[in-house]
């Protein structure tokens, strides 16, 4: 009998992980669901549910692939504006010159070449663009010049918004258990980059209420699996407990 007991209290620990992972697991399924959410919200909240979970070593190797993948994804978001007319030909150019005079940009050589090749043979459309804003120049005054700049910024910020969308949308849909850490750690980044660029002073309070709304969730989940016999009710003590104590710490660093 008592060689029985550290088994027994290791099962314990290893149930309650598998149920805290399902708990944040389901949780963060939920908060995917919100489409009406802005991305870079929906994602902080989907990180801070994430780093509940036990273990999940990052697999560099597998985080070189993934963002070796995010950029061909990046890539073809590009080329798929400017093949539509949405961006001028100049600042695809500029995007590619960018991509080419960086050496740790990812994706080799090879592709490179590639987006160089793909963006430097417009249709008609973006052709038309490029002349209008070149006529445009020609006749500089500062109201034009302010024109052109706003009008830099929001072609920026179309870029950079598709491009977040795509890779987002490519990380969910490649995401599982064996590769959430990897996920996480390159969705960080794009994050960070995206963050730089599309700020809103709203984004605090609708984080914090999706953060509220999130740990919702996993009470409900709790709840559900101790109704349904799933769980035990030493485990759902447990489970309500690390709720508790993750919505006081997380609430406190908001």
């Amino acid at each position: 009998m008592p060689n029985m007991l550290p088994r027994k209290k290791d099962d314990d620990q290893s149930s309650f992980n598998h149920y805290r992972t399902e708990m944040v697991n389901y949780s963060i399924s939920q908060v995917k669901a919100q489409e009406s959410v802005p991305l870079a919200d929906r994602n902080y909240v989907i990180d801070m549910l994430a780093s509940q979970k036990q273990g999940g070593n990052i697999d560099k190797t597998q985080i070189n692939d993934i963002m070796n993948q995010t950029h061909k994804v990046e890539i073809d978001a590009i080329t798929g504006l400017l093949t539509a007319g949405k961006i001028p030909q100049n600042v695809a150019n500029q995007i590619s010159r960018r991509m080419m005079m960086t050496p740790g940009q990812r994706g080799g050589f090879l592709t490179k070449l590639q987006f160089l090749f793909r963006v430097r043979f417009p249709n008609k459309r973006t052709r038309k663009i490029k002349r209008n804003m070149q006529s445009v120049a020609s006749r500089f005054s500062p109201e034009l010049n302010q024109k052109l700049f706003d009008k830099k910024v929001a072609i920026r910020k179309i870029v950079e918004d598709t491009v977040y969308q795509h890779v987002n949308k490519f990380l969910d849909d490649i995401e599982n258990e064996t590769n959430a850490p990897s996920i996480a750690f390159v969705r960080n980044g794009y994050n960070f980059r995206h963050a730089r660029i599309d700020s809103s002073d709203s984004s605090d309070d609708l984080r914090n209420q999706l953060l509220i709304q999130a740990f919702q969730y996993e009470y409900s989940y709790v709840a559900s699996a101790f109704r349904d016999k799933e769980i035990s009710r030493t485990i759902s003590d447990q489970l309500n407990q690390s709720v508790t104590t993750d919505q006081m710490v997380y609430m406190e660093q908001g």
